[in-house]
């Protein structure tokens, strides 16, 4: 099954344009909703700061191939440049999920967040059997002693659920929901 879905995604990778049109390619996640709802000890929480790595930032979608190598093609693109989607989903998701008002830096109130969140992905990346591996850390500041200050890890998984670039893209968005729902749980109680 792992060798049928890393050909057809090599496949989806060689094929023209064509398929599309003249134009590129874009893709945005499907949005997703959080079934959870945990109340945040603060009201405000500011997202700091997401650092992902090369391949991962890049404009073009990342696929990891057997053999280990990274690849990508410039006729599939995300609509939106990773780093700042993945920072609005974790703005939208923690909103929703906790109640508190969460904002993107710069922060756009008078007074300071009570919490700032800080995530360093190690790892976003199609694997070759077709899975979506999303690991790094978050830390969660607090300069006013809102919350206790601490780092944790995380490693997530998604299964890409069908064979197109749509399906590799909608895998991110319910990763980065599942951490937002992880930095609620183990960040802002």
């Amino acid at each position: 099954m792992s060798i049928r879905l890393l050909s057809a995604f090599m496949l989806i990778a060689t094929l023209p344009a064509c398929d599309f049109g003249p134009e590129t390619a874009r893709f945005v996640p499907a949005p997703t909703q959080s079934e959870l709802r945990a109340r945040a000890r603060v009201s405000t929480v500011e997202i700091s700061e997401v650092t992902l790595p090369a391949y991962a930032a890049s404009e073009e979608i990342s696929l990891r191939e057997e053999g280990g190598a990274i690849r990508s093609n410039p006729d599939f693109l995300w609509a939106e440049l990773p780093e700042n989607a993945l920072t609005q989903a974790l703005v939208e998701n923690l909103s929703q999920i906790t109640g508190a008002q969460v904002a993107a830096n710069p922060w756009p109130l008078g007074d300071r967040p009570q919490v700032e969140v800080t995530v360093r992905v190690r790892t976003m990346l199609v694997s070759e059997t077709g899975t979506l591996e999303f690991s790094g850390q978050y830390a969660i500041g607090a300069p006013e002693d809102a919350v206790r200050e601490h780092v944790h890890a995380f490693a997530l998984t998604e299964t890409i659920s069908g064979r197109d670039y749509q399906s590799i893209v909608d895998a991110h968005g319910r990763a980065w929901r599942r951490l937002a729902e992880d930095i609620a749980r183990r960040g802002l109680r």
